[in-house]
């Protein structure tokens, strides 16, 4: 199956590394299985781009359940 066909629901997190200047780091791709995940790499390094720096990062609640949003590290009830 395509990686464009892939539903949403249906992919789970890999963590992949990578070297650069002696250092290894890592990055989060969220793929099907592992050959998803490395056609996911391939295109990264062919057409990937810097879209800007990430500055929030956040879990989204299930339906049900209220959204409780901090942007100054407070933490809220």
């Amino acid at each position: 199956m395509s990686s464009s066909k892939i539903p949403a629901e249906e992919l789970k997190p890999f963590t992949c590394s990578y070297l650069i200047d002696g250092h290894v780091y890592d990055v989060t791709v969220f793929a099907a299985d592992w050959e998803d995940c490395a056609e996911r790499l391939r295109a990264i390094g062919h057409t990937g781009a810097v879209d800007g720096e990430q500055v929030f990062e956040a879990t989204m609640p299930k339906a049900d359940e209220p959204l409780v949003v901090s942007t100054d590290g407070r933490k809220l009830h």
